[in-house]
């Protein structure tokens, strides 16, 4: 886990990117979490417990990690 200002954040932005892969990187403006950058696998490992039984709707013979990736891919679209 990992905190910066947003400052620090604009200056070296690739380098928090980078790290966000490995762990949470949390952004702060007046010494406040504003944001969190965070790897998408691990999001989408938490978008998957968080689906608990909805898999047994889509039994359709597909992988149950194409399911999830679908299904979350949808809602980061949706958010836009």
């Amino acid at each position: 886990m990992c905190y910066v200002s947003a400052t620090e954040l604009k200056k070296n932005l690739s380098h928090y990117l980078e790290l966000s892969q490995t762990e949470d990187v949390y952004v702060t403006k007046n010494n406040k979490v504003i944001s969190v950058l965070v790897d998408p696998k691990t999001k989408a490992m938490e978008e998957f417990l968080k689906c608990g039984g909805i898999l047994k709707e889509f039994d359709d013979g597909r992988d149950y990690k194409e399911v999830i990736g679908d299904m979350i891919m949808e809602r980061l679209e949706r958010r836009g």
